[in-house]
């Protein structure tokens, strides 16, 4: 089974995300490729302003990274029948998902932030389709955790419909090259 890598900073799930991606496609890399996937995934980072990277830039990264290894299509606001689908046609997913930030966040609303966001990786359904195995969806515990569809639908679902181009549910389908 692959050994996945879990984010090690708060800003970097999306090359995280990618880094995954490679190793689930077979590709030898580790978290010494880092700082070269924070650079693909124009990852961007200022003290004070955490940033991390725009799905623009993730869907570029994923075809000149995963050009060798994998097809990508990417689908926004898709429905969740997409997603089990592909994931039971041994194919697997990145997801960038957003939520609202509570006032108690006020600084990040002084910037003009009423929402943040978050990469993960899914490669697994259940045969049932009622558990994912999803890769960095908390900063605590192990890299991969297994997590209910009605958790994911309420975790990553939740502001799929934003009525803005940069906060919306954006999935990457990936399919490895025969």
């Amino acid at each position: 089974m692959t050994r996945y890598a879990k984010q090690r900073d708060s800003y970097s799930c999306g090359p995280t995300a990618l880094l995954n991606a490679l190793k689930w496609a077979g590709k030898d890399v580790s978290c010494k490729d880092m700082p070269r996937l924070k650079a693909v995934c124009h990852t961007e980072y200022t003290p004070g302003h955490t940033l991390g990277t725009w799905p623009t830039k993730m869907s570029s990264a994923l075809r000149y990274e995963g050009r060798e290894w994998f097809s990508c299509k990417h689908v926004i606001n898709p429905k969740l029948r997409i997603i089990d689908k592909h994931l039971k046609d041994d194919g697997s997913i990145i997801m960038s998902y957003f939520w609202k930030l509570s006032p108690e966040y006020k600084r990040f609303w002084d910037w003009g932030w009423k929402y943040v966001g978050h990469y993960i990786f899914i490669d697994h359904i259940s045969a049932s389709g009622k558990t994912f195995r999803v890769i960095n969806m908390s900063s605590e515990g192990s890299a991969q955790t297994n997590i209910r569809r009605h958790t994911l639908l309420r975790k990553c679902f939740r502001y799929r419909n934003l009525k803005d181009n940069h906060h919306n549910l954006s999935v990457w389908l990936l399919n490895k090259w025969a």
